[in-house]
C-alpha cells in the first residue's frame, strides 16, 4: 500500500518535534542538576560556618572561664608561656612594660590594646600575626585584651557606678574568638566584654 502525500508530510514533521523535545528535556535535566549542585554547595558552606561559629562560642566560654578562674583544668596563667591576669596597678604596669614594645602587643593570648590592628580578623596578614600570639585550640584561636577602667568615671549612685568593675580589679576584658571551619576560608568571629563585679552581701 502506497503512503499518501499527507502521511509522508506527517512523518517528516515528527522528526524535528522529537529532536526539539529531546533537546528541551536535556536542558531541563542539566538545569536541575546544576541547581542541585548549587544547593548542595550552599548547604555545605552554611554547615561549615555553623561549625566555625560553634567553635568560636566554645573558645569564648573557655576564655571567660579562665578570666574568672572557674576551670582548674585550664593552663595556669602564671606558667612560663602565659601571663597572669594583673590583680593590682603594679602588675598592670609590669604587663604593659613587657607587652607594650611588641607588635602585636600580645603574648599567649593576653593583650594590651596598644598595638593591635583594628578588626584584624578581616586582614589575612594581620590575622596570621595575631595567631602567633593567640591561645590556639583545635577549633580556632582567642585573645583577651585588658582594658583599664577609670574608676573616677563612676559617679555615686549613677549608672556608671552600677556598671563599673570592682575597684580592686578595675579592668574590662575584651575577648575575641575566631572559630575555623573545615574549609580554609571559613571563619566565624565573636567578640564580647567581661567585667568582674565585686560580690555584694
Amino acid at each position: 500500500m502506497l503512503a499518501t502525500p499527507i502521511a509522508r508530510s506527517q512523518a517528516g514533521f515528527s522528526l524535528p518535534v522529537v529532536m526539539v523535545t529531546a533537546l528541551l528535556a536535556t536542558l531541563l535535566v542539566l538545569t536541575a542538576s546544576r541547581t542541585a549542585l548549587l544547593d548542595e554547595a550552599a548547604t555545605g558552606n552554611e554547615s561549615d560556618y555553623q561549625r566555625a561559629l560553634e567553635g568560636a562560642q566554645a573558645l569564648l566560654r573557655e576564655a571567660e572561664s579562665e578570666i574568672r578562674r572557674e576551670d582548674s583544668s585550664l593552663p595556669a596563667a602564671a606558667s612560663s608561656d602565659r601571663h597572669a591576669y594583673p590583680r593590682s596597678r603594679a602588675e598592670l604596669i609590669a604587663l604593659q612594660a613587657r607587652l607594650g614594645t611588641s607588635t602585636p602587643s600580645c603574648a599567649a593570648g593576653l593583650c594590651i590594646p596598644d598595638r593591635i590592628p583594628p578588626r584584624f580578623w578581616g586582614d589575612r596578614a594581620a590575622l596570621e600575626a595575631m595567631k602567633k600570639v593567640a591561645v590556639s585550640r583545635t577549633q580556632g584561636w582567642y585573645w583577651v585584651e585588658l582594658l583599664h577602667y577609670d574608676t573616677s568615671a563612676a559617679t555615686a549612685g549613677g549608672e556608671a557606678e552600677r556598671l563599673a568593675p570592682d575597684a580592686d580589679q578595675p579592668y574590662i576584658y575584651r575577648v575575641t574568638a575566631v572559630g575555623k571551619g573545615r574549609k580554609p576560608a571559613t571563619q566565624a568571629v565573636i567578640q564580647s566584654t567581661l567585667v568582674r563585679k565585686k560580690t555584694r552581701s
